[in-house]
This record gives C-alpha cells, structure tokens and sequence, in this order.
C-alpha cells in the first residue's frame, strides 16, 4: 500500500493536533511514555507549537530548550498532550551522550510513518 505525499502530510497534521508537548527519553518510551529523563530539577517537557510547511509528509515544530542532567543518554524524542497522555515518540538515528549537565535545543519534526 502507498499513500500519496499529500496525505501523509494530512496525517501528520492530524497527529500534531494531538499534542504539543515534547519530552526526551533515555530508552524506548514504548506505548506509555515510559523512560523519560526524571529526577533532575533542570528538565522539563517543553511546548512546540506546530506548522505546515512544504508538503513533505510532515509538519515541524517550534524550538524547544532542555536541560540536560549529567551523564544522560538521549535515544528518543516523543510527545505528551496538556492532560499528559503519552502520544508518539520516535528513536534519534544517533543517541546523543552529555557528559555534563547542558542545554539542549530540539526542533521536532512529525512524520507520517505510512508510504
């Protein structure tokens, strides 16, 4: 089955209006949002504000700013709406390291899986 770029774009619209806050995960969140950084006073989910774009099969979203704690390995990038519900998150192509604590700027970028 293949779906035309345009909607994939409509589907990644649909799923942006889902959610708008993005988190950051040291293992695979599965389907509950598990493995998101805790524990460090400096981290916080951040809202992203969502856009269309060029038809891509995608939107983008805003900046966001994290703190990092020390020693942290980020392997995905995911998204909770403003009651907390965990919706989607997706594995970086390469888990980023920090050795000391640091801040963090992410643009997320929704895509739809389907094509």
């Amino acid at each position: 089955m293949s779906f035309s770029t345009q909607f994939r774009e409509d589907i990644a619209t649909y799923a942006s209006t889902r959610g708008d806050r993005i988190a950051l995960f040291i293992d695979d969140p599965g389907t509950t949002g598990a493995n998101e950084i805790t524990g460090y006073a400096g981290y916080s989910r951040q809202t992203t504000a969502w856009a269309a774009g060029v038809v891509d099969g995608g939107v983008t979203g805003s900046e966001c700013t994290f703190e990092v704690p020390p020693d942290a390995t980020v392997s995905h990038v995911g998204c909770f709406n403003s009651a907390g519900v965990f919706q989607w998150a997706y594995p970086l192509a390469n888990p980023l390291t920090f050795p000391g604590a640091m801040t963090v700027k992410i643009t997320p970028k929704l895509k739809s899986p389907l094509g």
